[in-house]
């Protein structure tokens, strides 16, 4: 296939993201495989190494898949999400859910998961993304279909893990619902400031520490040095007269 898309100067290309939306009259759930990208631009071509992607809905496959340019140092990297849900659900939500999560270097666009199945009050979900390094998080958009008014989802907060092991938590506390709360179906959730604080600090402090560490060393090792250049000073002191000693006996 090949199609031509316009676009206003969107700056430096660094990744490009394929999105696989199904329209509803559809009977069977679409699948779409894909080996080979190349995006042409009047200056140059660029090559995106794809390898094998299948996008599609179902068990073990996403609908959405992002590929760094071959030149801008990035990787795709697994982000893991939770989603809790508050106590205030009554009967268990039953839809799917989707997550776009955004940081520092954009964002991962919208992302449907359809596996969560029924949640109840307490209940924690948790589904994966794949996206280019989007480097530190700060916000999150989180919505929820429901069938009907009123069967809608009560989000209590999102916890996502980084796979450098840190986490980031978007507290929530609200209805994704049309029918309660104030109707919204979707909202834009900011990185718990306190977590975040918390990480801040926790980092500052092994920061610090490293520091210390490395000053401490340095000077042990000053302090070796300088053991060492005296002792070399004695020993060359304690041979001079030895060897003034012995001049003397031959005199």
């Amino acid at each position: 296939d090949e199609f031509k898309i316009e676009l206003k100067d969107a700056g430096p290309l660094y990744k490009l993201r394929l999105e696989l939306k199904p329209w509803p009259e559809m009977a069977e759930p679409p699948t779409w495989s894909i080996s080979q990208l190349v995006l042409s631009r009047p200056e140059t071509d660029i090559d995106f190494q794809i390898g094998r992607c299948r996008l599609g809905l179902g068990e073990g496959l996403e609908t959405a898949a992002e590929f760094p340019t071959p030149n801008s140092g990035l990787e795709v990297l697994h982000y893991t999400v939770q989603v809790a849900t508050g106590s205030e659900q009554a009967q268990p939500f039953q839809g799917p859910v989707s997550v776009c999560l955004i940081g520092e270097r954009g964002d991962s666009g919208r992302r449907p998961c359809y596996e969560l199945g029924p949640m109840a009050a307490g209940d924690i979900g948790e589904f994966s993304i794949s996206a280019v390094d989007l480097g530190q998080l700060k916000q999150c958009l989180v919505a929820a279909e429901a069938a009907t008014a009123g069967a809608g989802w009560h989000c209590d907060g999102l916890m996502v893990t980084q796979p450098n092991g840190q986490q980031a938590v978007f507290a929530c506390g609200s209805w994704l619902d049309p029918g309660q709360g104030d109707g919204k179906t979707e909202r834009l959730l900011r990185l718990d400031e306190n977590l975040a604080e918390d990480e801040d600090n926790k980092q500052y402090e092994e920061d610090a520490k490293a520091l210390i560490d490395d000053i401490a060393e340095q000077a042990a090792r000053r302090v070796q040095e300088l053991h060492d250049a005296e002792d070399v000073q004695k020993s060359r002191r304690s041979r001079r007269r030895r060897q003034s000693r012995q001049s003397k006996r031959v005199f």
